[in-house]
């Protein structure tokens, strides 16, 4: 896989907070996403990065900008 910069340990950290926030458990967000709760487990460990059409559905579901998830800008 290539090299993107970005460090999946911090962007599953802020799904994790984000998700958590919102009282949702990985099974509530799976299901929002029509996705399976340990592909949900796999992004929050930073085991798996996300399809860019995919980062968009996961920050539309929890209410947050992509450059957030990320961690851009900061």
């Amino acid at each position: 896989m290539p090299d993107t910069g970005l460090d999946l340990g911090e962007t599953g950290a802020r799904l994790r907070a984000r998700r958590t926030s919102l009282g949702w458990t990985q099974q509530r967000l799976a299901g929002e996403l029509g996705t399976s709760q340990a592909r949900i487990s796999d992004w929050e460990a930073g085991r798996f990065e996300m399809l860019s059409s995919t980062l968009v559905r996961v920050c539309r579901a929890i209410g947050v900008s992509s450059d957030h998830l990320l961690g851009l800008g900061e």
